[in-house]
């Protein structure tokens, strides 16, 4: 830190190289600088790059291009890829961090240095390499920066084995003096590498009978770690070879494991009950054994996990003859590979499986990996073609895995309907058009996935006649794939992210749900207009589905107002649709309505926390949600009729106390007759966080305790503010036609303030009343002039770039 706040002071860019061995905590400390406050606040541009063992320009420059713009980058042309580079960097102050760098590169130093020049001075680059020698040797003498080299040190055995009285441990050091002996000897062998300790804890965490195995275990812990891998339960074992068909850094969904380990019947559920609670067991067993971390690029309540190097080189190693994972043109492949994927290192890439079908006896999965899926991006459009698929799928009918996402693809060729042990199909994120009616053959198919494909535009007629499948998802956005009828006779479907009635006969409809009481997960049901008798809707049996988590409800948003009967029919829809009482997530769209159901304040939804309501522009009131108890996140958006946020209920159901007592984020967008509150004291006690867009009639804000972060998005006027002592942070964007901006008072906690996007702005009054504010921030406000409006004694830092203008105060 204390480097990074130097370089900044003495306006000079720096390059900091950690070293040290694999599992010595290289990529932790990292992203605890990365996500440190101070470091967010510091710099205006924050990218972290996951780099692999193939040293690949082309795909770096791509790579900080996704990140800056969040947009894809197909361009290929590496002159280009620099020159957009270069104008994404220039004048901004950026912080970049390397992961696991190839330092022994002397053209990787060459242009690190020119990507160094591109941006302001006091940039930071942060790189973590396992080669610290190899990285000084590699260096060249004329570089315009030289890297300052930290080797991070191994944890002392004092240090580790306080890791691991505290794990185990509640009653202090000593608690039991011959499993202290012991483990004190085994993580002698562990050489203070935290991951080691991180196995050897997950070992414990498992392991029946210690104290007699802990003598046998110093061999776990050799530098490849084969023999811990090999002391794994044989169920562990398989489900972890697949894990080598994917790139180091890969970031794995938690569902998408549990149903490659289903399709290959490595989860044998006969006599054990439902098989994705066993895989679910089987992936939280692994991770406690620490074989899977939480990825440090994603909130954890996302489920999104990473396998160290050092055990996914392990993996590889010891699955290399049943497993292969192709990062260049398919050659040469061993004829009892069993399971193959593709991981293309570039986009429009184009690979033959003629190859494939000559050299390999049999395969079970193939699968093509996106290479996106190594960080936190969301570029999904379709990169590689496969030629030669017609007889790849010739040849190879016992496959019970086939992934074809992300390939070039318009449809499946019929002889899909051969692979008669086909268990997982997917075809995601493709151009495919249309679901052959041979699919509705494969008998044994569990899990069809079919999402983000642009292009398709409705399930096979036959699709009930797959009467194993257990999740079905053709999620899309924008738009909605077409379900004929049948969808209720799928007995045994866990997952259902989505389900789209029509209006005709032929077509899914509501009826189709009342048996489905297994789902899991994710439940939208879009198209509920198509529902012509409200009492319909009360044969879903929603009440049933107590496995769900989020429900929506989606209404056509293709007539803005509905009138007369409509609205009264969809008022009876809503009021039969009652979710079960556990669910989580509530998520209400373009429903035309004028009230909402009465369920929402008689029933005890006591685990409902949170409630997005999007284009009920008839509903003049909220519903009656107040004393909801768990309710933490709650967004309105597009309720025209409303005018005044107030809070009903009948006065006999009235709870005592304060209302929304735990809601914490509250966002209120697009709310064009929004233009008061009727709030008491106590409501809203925990509420941190509001986002107001879009209300150009909002005349004032209620005193909220708790509040901490506040922002105004395209309103005509800055809404006048009640005594806000936490506040800390405040955002003003959009602002068009205001001249001159008067802050509000009464905010003494208030450190960050951010005006953006004030076309018009001259003048900002009052900022010598906030004495507390740390740093302003001026984003695209042409014709504002900070260092001629204001006194420059007060500012500390002044630091420009192309659209911005931070202040130090």
């Amino acid at each position: 830190m204390k480097l990074l706040s130097d370089g900044k002071k003495c306006k000079s860019s720096i390059v900091i190289c950690l070293a040290a061995k694999r599992g010595a905590g290289k990529t932790t400390l990292a992203r605890a600088v990365y996500d440190d406050k101070r470091v967010c606040d510091a710099f205006d541009l924050r990218l972290w790059l996951c780099m692999s063992e193939k040293f690949d320009e082309k795909q770096i420059m791509v790579e900080i291009i996704e990140h800056a713009t969040q947009v894809q980058c197909d361009v290929m042309e590496l002159k280009f890829l620099r020159k957009l580079v270069q104008d994404e960097l220039r004048d901004r102050e950026f912080l970049l961090v390397l992961e696991d760098c190839p330092t022994e590169h002397r053209h990787f130093w060459r242009n690190l240095n020119e990507v160094l020049k591109w941006g302001a001075k006091g940039s930071a680059i942060i790189i973590t390499t396992k080669c610290r020698d190899s990285a000084k040797r590699s260096f060249p003498r004329q570089a315009l920066i030289t890297p300052h080299f930290y080797d991070l040190s191994p944890l002392e055995d004092e240090h580790c084995l306080n890791i691991l009285q505290q794990l185990f441990f509640s009653d202090g050091p000593g608690s039991n003096n011959e499993f202290m002996r012991i483990s004190s000897n085994v993580l002698y062998h562990c050489g203070g590498n935290p991951l080691y300790v991180k196995a050897f804890c997950g070992l414990l965490c498992h392991a029946k009978s210690v104290l007699q195995q802990l003598d046998n275990l110093k061999e776990a812990f050799s530098p490849d770690l084969k023999l811990y891998c090999h002391i794994l339960p044989q169920h562990l074992k398989l489900c972890l070879t697949l894990c080598s068909l994917f790139p180091k850094d890969f970031v794995y969904k938690r569902h998408h494991l549990i149903r490659l380990w289903m399709s290959q019947g490595f989860i044998n559920s006969e006599e054990l009950g439902n098989p994705e609670e066993i895989g679910t067991q089987n992936f939280n067993e692994l991770f406690c054994r620490s074989f899977f971390e939480h990825s440090s690029l994603h909130d954890k309540k996302f489920d999104r996990f990473v396998m160290p190097k050092l055990f996914h080189d392990m993996i590889t190693s010891i699955s290399k003859d049943a497993c292969l994972r192709c990062e260049d043109l398919l050659h040469s492949i061993p004829e009892k590979i069993r399971h193959l994927s593709i991981v293309p290192w570039e986009r429009r890439t184009v690979i033959g499986l003629h190859p494939v079908t000559k050299q390999v006896g049999n395969l079970d999965t193939f699968m093509v990996v996106n290479r996106s899926e190594l960080r936190n991006s969301s570029m999904s459009s379709p990169f590689l073609k496969l030629e030669g698929l017609y007889d790849f799928l010739l040849k190879f009918k016992s496959l019970r895995t086939l992934d074809l996402s992300y390939t070039v693809i318009d449809q499946l060729p019929a002889l899909i309907g051969n692979l008669k042990n086909l268990q997982y199909l997917a075809v995601n994120n493709t151009d495919i058009r249309r679901l052959p009616s041979e699919l509705c053959l494969l008998e044994n198919l569990q899990i069809l996935e079919a999402h983000d494909c642009p292009q398709l535009v409705t399930l096979p007629e036959d699709i009930k006649n797959l009467t194993k499948l257990r999740h079905l998802d053709v999620r899309k956005q924008p738009g909605h794939v077409r379900m004929p009828i049948g969808v209720g006779q799928l007995m045994h479907l866990q997952s259902l992210p989505v389900l789209n009635l029509g209006e005709g006969l032929s077509d899914c409809s509501i009826q189709e749900l009342r048996d489905l009481d297994n789902l899991h997960g994710d439940l939208a049901i879009a198209g509920l207009e198509n529902i012509k008798v409200g009492n319909d809707a009360k044969d879903a049996k929603l009440l049933n589905k107590k496995y769900l988590e989020t429900l929506t409800f989606e209404w056509s948003g293709s007539s803005i107002y509905f009138e007369g009967d409509d609205g009264d029919i969809a008022v009876d829809v809503f009021e039969s649709l009652q979710p079960p009482h556990d669910l989580e997530n509530l998520i209400v769209r373009s429903y035309p309505g004028s009230i909402f159901p009465g369920w929402i304040e008689k029933s005890p939804y006591d685990n409902l926390q949170s409630i997005t309501l999007d284009n009920c522009y008839n509903c003049n009131m909220i519903p009656a949600i107040g004393d909801l108890l768990s309710l933490r996140y709650l967004c309105i958006r597009k309720m025209y009729a409303l005018k005044t946020f107030r809070y009903t209920a009948p006065l006999s159901e009235e709870r005592r106390g304060g209302k929304f007592p735990a809601l914490e984020l509250l966002k209120l967008w697009e709310m064009y007759e929004l233009d008061g509150w009727i709030v008491k004291d106590g409501d809203f006690p925990r509420l941190h966080t509001v986002s107001i867009c879009g209300c150009p009639h909002l005349k004032s804000l209620p005193h909220f305790p708790s509040l901490v972060n506040l922002s105004f998005h395209h309103c005509n006027q800055l809404p006048e503010i009640q005594e806000l002592l936490k506040l800390e942070s405040l955002k003003i964007e959009g602002f068009h036609d205001i001249v001159s901006l008067d802050l509000p008072h009464g905010l003494p906690a208030l450190k960050n303030l951010e005006i953006s996007r004030c076309n018009n702005l001259v003048s900002v009054v009052g900022l010598s009343k906030l004495s507390s504010v740390e740093r302003l921030k001026i984003v695209k406000c042409p014709k504002f002039d900070v260092v001629n409006k204001w006194d420059q004694y007060h500012f500390k830092k002044i630091r420009t770039t192309r659209d911005a203008m931070v202040i130090s105060i």
